[in-house]
Parts: C-alpha cells; structure tokens; sequence
C-alpha cells in the first residue's frame, strides 16, 4: 500500500519524522516551563504612521534586501537613531515597533558586545544562546536545560556550565533537561534527548555544481537523485554526556513511546555522572 502523501519526503511540512517529531518533548518542555529566560528588547522603535505612508526605512527589516548602509538615509528624520540595525541583532534579543508611536523614543542597545564578526559569532543578551555560525552550532546555557545544535564534530566536546557533551556525529542535537524544575546540577530526573541526521529509505545525493541565479557565481553542492521512501533512516547516535550532579547514579533507555527499554551502564566519580550513549538513543532519563 503507497504511504499517504503527507508522509512522503519531498512533500511540504514533513514534520512527522525521527529528526523534528521527535525532537518536540524537551523543546517544549523547556519552553513551557519558563527554563529560558526571555531577554530585554535589543531594538525598541517607533513609527510615525506619515513614516510608513513616505516609505521610510525601519530601523531593522527582515527583508534580505534591505540594506541598513545602503538604505540609512530613508530613515525618519525625527528618528533618535540615524542608522541601520545589524539583522544580527534578531539573534542577540527581542527586537520590537510600535506602530503610531514618537520617532525619538526608539533606541538600539550597544550591540558590540554581543556581535562579534570577526569570530562570527552571537550571543544571547541572556547570555544563554550562542551562535557559532562560522563553525555551525548553537549551544544552550540555562541552569535547568543545557544542549547543543548543529555540526558538532567540528568541535567535538562541548563544555557547558553542568554537562559536558562529547559527540562523533557530524551533525546532531543534544538537549538535557530538568524533568522536576530543579537546576540540573541538583535535579533528581533528567531526560536526554538526542537527535541526528534522518533519510528516507533509498535517498541518494551525489556532489554536483551548479551557477547561481544570474549565472555568474558558481556554487559547489549535492544533487538529490533519489527521495526515498519510508521507513525512514536514523544515523545512530555518537555521543557521550557528563553531568555535574550528585543526585544522579542510573541513566534508563526509553523507547520512542517514552517508555522505558533497559538500564544503561554509567559511570560516576565524586559529583559526577557520565554514559556513553546507546547508538538507538532518542530519549534517556538520568536520576
């Protein structure tokens, strides 16, 4: 029998695979439960509505082709900020208009010490996000969910304030996350949760170039030649975690209803926890 077509691969919002269904309890769990904390606006600007009706640039726009350089002198003359915003700052904090409101109340934090071009990197005005677009991943820092996104072998170990995530994967996620709003350094239940790279059965890419739009660039790749078809294909996890928590002595395997598989082996020493992940790990829970 054919897969429904919403289940195919190639199709729009394929959500429901290994890599991003999968992937939804810790995320929203750390989001439900207030684990992040928000920032303070970076940006605040007002609009005078005369503004938008003359066309004049806002401060900071999501459309790739506004230019905060090119397009500086289209900014309200009664503006308190004469320039452009760097689009990087929607990475560093809430960015916010208000529409109908005075010019001169708008302000741009400094975002210098947040934006550092020169080792393409980002940080959060929490100080908990990070972004290392130079090298590919993003790292989460908060007291009750710690974790790590993206390229991760081109680092390998990553030392967080409470986990230490060691990862052979070249590209994978890896949250930890209190499970009874306890710091993870006191928590008595954690879950892991760990995601990687997931194919359709039978895709297949090969490298290939390719010229870019206007023909004048040309641009190094893959070619998809095949989509594949379910069952989908999970690369198995290579990770292996430490945690700093006294509380913790047993790490149990859960299948992907959430229940539980087996015990897993761990070792502890002093105030720490440490287990070389199963290659089948979608979800662990440490206590």
């Amino acid at each position: 029998t054919r897969a429904p077509e919403y289940a195919l691969p190639g199709q729009k919002f394929p959500l429901a695979n290994p890599a991003i269904l999968g992937n939804f309890p810790a995320a929203a769990l750390m989001y439900r439960a207030g684990y992040i904390r928000q920032g303070r606006p970076v940006v605040h600007e007002e609009r005078r509505l005369q503004d938008m009706w003359n066309r004049r640039s806002p401060l900071l726009a999501e459309d790739p082709g506004f230019d905060p350089n090119r397009d500086a002198g289209d900014i309200a003359p009664l503006s308190s900020v004469k320039q452009g915003v760097d689009p990087l700052a929607y990475l560093v904090g809430p960015v916010e208009v208000r529409y109908g409101g005075d010019p001169a109340r708008s302000s741009v934090l400094d975002l210098s010490g947040y934006i550092h071009k020169d080792k393409k990197f980002v940080r959060s005005v929490t100080g908990e996000l990070g972004l290392d677009y130079g090298r590919g991943f993003c790292t989460l820092n908060a007291p009750k969910a710690q974790g790590v996104t993206g390229f991760l072998k081109k680092k390998g170990t990553f030392n967080l304030a409470d986990v230490r995530i060691q990862s052979g994967n070249d590209y994978a996620t890896v949250l930890v996350v209190s499970l009874d709003e306890k710091p993870l350094k006191t928590s008595r239940k954690i879950l892991v949760q760990v995601g990687t790279i997931c194919r359709p059965h039978g895709y297949r890419a090969r490298p290939a170039s390719f010229k870019g739009s206007k023909g004048k660039q040309d641009f190094k790749g893959f070619q998809i030649e095949n989509l594949g078809m379910p069952p989908w294909n999970v690369v198995n996890a290579d990770i292996t975690l430490t945690v700093k928590n006294p509380n913790l002595r047993t790490a149990v395997l859960l299948d992907s209803n959430g229940m539980s598989v087996s015990e897993i082996p761990v070792q502890t020493q002093g105030d720490t926890l440490s287990v070389k992940l199963p290659p089948d790990t979608l979800y662990l829970v440490l206590k």
